[in-house]
């Protein structure tokens, strides 16, 4: 059920507080960034392993990016790179994608308005957050602790996650021994998410495990964007149609998905293979594709 039209003014007051404050804490995580010794960095050699420096760079970037995912800067980003926090140029290139200006989003906002489409900018905010997050933290999993199952590149955390739900299926509930320390505190964790009832999360998503691997995979679109759409937007139904609705919203979830490689109208125009009946049509069934998924995990 959509929030009532009072809300709204009120809810753009919240919003405005909230990204005050949030500009103060992403001040404090770059002079906390900034901070860091390259020394570090330039008197060790980078093992292949997952060592204690290693990890100390991954979590560096993830406090940076924590505080920052919107506030970000070409200073701030120059010393993640410093950091090495990537062995080539290109990996850093694809991981710092993920900063996403505000500035950007609230455009895509206007944009959508223009269309007497409400936006809860508040709970947009939360959500983007943690889709942003989850995708830049399985992008520094992948560059620190890969692994290979099925001749697929993953994360450490999701071949670890795959092997627990297999264990946790052949049980028919959690595990009665456990392979070491590491798997008892990892089945305890899913076992916390899971328990977790839906009023007590930032909004309506079930942490089950399969929940889990995908957003350790960085699969949050069929979750977070999803969600974004049917608890963010209130349009009128009568005038609107699904399918108008996503062409609409299309270049903002762009926007959020840069690993998606989606089309703008000029390349959509150069692409004489397609076969849909049009740009609009491309963006409503691309989205519908992306978003609603058949299988999940």
């Amino acid at each position: 059920m959509k929030p009532p039209l009072y809300y709204y003014p009120h809810m753009e007051m919240k919003y405005a507080e909230l990204i005050d404050n949030q500009k103060r804490i992403a001040a404090v995580a770059k002079g906390k960034l900034m901070g860091f010794d390259l020394e570090l960095v330039n008197k060790q050699e980078i093992s292949s392993e997952f060592d204690d420096l290693k990890f100390e760079i991954a979590n560096q970037a993830r406090l940076y990016y924590r505080d920052a995912i919107f506030f970000h800067d070409d200073v701030a980003l120059n010393k993640l790179k410093q950091l090495k926090l990537t062995t080539t140029e290109v990996k850093f290139e694809n991981i710092s994608s993920w900063f996403i200006s505000l500035h950007d989003i609230h455009q895509q906002y206007e944009i959508i308005r223009r269309h007497n489409i409400k936006i809860d900018s508040l709970l947009a905010f939360n959500i983007i957050k943690a889709h942003l997050f989850s995708k830049f933290l399985k992008d520094i999993l992948m560059e620190y602790a890969p692994t290979i199952r099925d001749e697929t590149r993953i994360s450490k955390l999701t071949k670890d996650l795959i092997n627990l739900k297999n264990r946790r299926n052949y049980s028919g509930s959690t595990p009665k021994t456990y392979k070491n320390v590491s798997e008892i505190l990892l089945n305890n964790a899913v076992n916390v998410f899971e328990k977790i009832p839906n009023d007590k999360l930032d909004f309506d998503l079930r942490y089950d495990i399969n929940a889990i691997i995908n957003l350790s995979k960085g699969k949050t679109e069929p979750s977070y964007l999803k969600i974004l759409l049917e608890e963010c937007f209130a349009y009128d139904e009568k005038k609107i149609s699904k399918t108008k609705f996503l062409s609409i919203v299309f270049d903002l979830l762009k926007l959020l998905m840069p690993d998606r490689n989606l089309m703008d109208k000029d390349a959509f125009d150069d692409a004489s293979h397609l076969t849909y009946k049009s740009y609009n049509s491309y963006k409503a069934q691309v989205l519908k594709k992306i978003l609603y998924p058949k299988h999940l995990a």
